[in-house]
Order: C-alpha cells, then structure tokens, then sequence
C-alpha cells in the first residue's frame, strides 16, 4: 500500500468519531503495528483502542492515542507509521534526527517571535496574525542545508546521529553535539515569520 493511501483510509477512518470517542478498528490496529515504535510504545500489552484527544500545543488539531489493557493511553503518529507500512521506516528515522535538531533550537526560535510580537500579536507583511497563526522560516538555506551544513563539518552523517525518546518527541542524545549545533545555528540560521497556512503549503 503506498503512503498516500494509507494516510488518506487513516483520515476517513478518523473522520467518524469526535474528541473522546473511544473506538476500534481493524486497518488502523494494522497501521499501528506497522510503526517500528509499536514494541516500545505498547510494551508487550495489548491494544484495546483508539482515541482522539485535542492536542494541548495547536489549537484545532488533534492528538491520536492507542489505548492498551491497563488503561493507559499511549500517542503515537499515523504518518509515522504509514511510511513505515509503505516501506519507509528508514525515512521515518532520518525525520526522528531532523526532529531532535529542531527541538534543539526551539528556544532561539520562540526568542525570535517574541522579538518581533506586540503582546499576543504578530505583525507580518502589514497585516495582524496571532501568534499561533504564524510559522518561523529559515530564509536562504532551508533548515535541512543547515543540519546537512554542520554535520559535514563534524564530519557526520544523518545516521550517525544518536536521538533519544522523550515521549513527547526526540532529542540529540549528546549533550556536546547538540551545544556545538545549538552555537551553529544561532551563528547561521537567518529567519523570517509568514503566515502559518502559507508556510505549509
């Protein structure tokens, strides 16, 4: 099954239960075991579910949870997980590295919109965004040059970059690499705000 199938039988299957509506589903367990995280993240007990819970970060959007024997409820990403079933479970590591760089430098990049905010508003192009409805965008040289950039001046590839879980999302798991990448990119990283939707189209 290719990815964009996969994505698009997710989202029909999601697009049937609201917030908070606990369901099962047969294609969407198949996506879920299909995860190369599923070991980890079920830990051996079985799915009784899924679940749909707001997401506390962007307002909108939603988190999707698998719900396991014991009661918890563990995250985990239909994308992910639908690249790892279309053959991609290579790809979905290197975006776990590309990920843990990011969070790196979330702080200079939250340090940047609020140099350029009015309380909760942003101005951009003339016109008045809230925060959230704003992106930061690496002018120049797209974000994925800049990691390639440093990488090859510590003589590094993408795969040879150690990430760690924090549940939430990854980080770089050496604290050395990851101040020496923080430095770089605060030294070579130029941005810019644009409208969220703008951004991801």
């Amino acid at each position: 099954m290719s990815y964009a199938k996969c994505v698009s039988r997710v989202r029909e299957v999601l697009g049937r239960y609201g917030l908070g509506e606990g369901f099962w589903d047969d294609f969407l367990y198949r996506v879920f075991t299909s995860y190369f995280r599923f070991p980890g993240k079920t830990g051996g007990r079985r799915v009784v579910g899924f679940v749909k819970r707001g997401n506390p970060v962007r307002r909108g959007s939603f988190t999707l949870y698998a719900v396991l024997e014991d009661g918890q409820e563990v995250d985990w990403s239909y994308l992910k997980a639908c690249r790892s079933l279309a053959g991609g479970a290579e790809a979905v590591l290197r975006e776990n590295v590309y990920s843990a760089f990011r969070r790196a430098v979330d702080d200079q990049v939250l340090e940047f919109i609020r140099g350029h905010s009015f309380g909760t508003y942003v101005v951009v192009g003339g016109r008045l965004y809230r925060r959230e409805e704003v992106d930061v965008h690496h002018v120049g040289k797209p974000f994925s040059t800049l990691v390639e950039e440093f990488l090859r001046s510590r003589g590094l590839r993408l795969e040879d970059v150690a990430v760690k879980d924090l549940g939430v999302g990854y980080d770089i798991a050496d604290p050395v690499l990851r101040e020496e990448w923080r430095e770089f990119h605060r030294r070579n990283a130029k941005l810019t705000l644009v409208p969220g939707e703008k951004h991801r189209r």
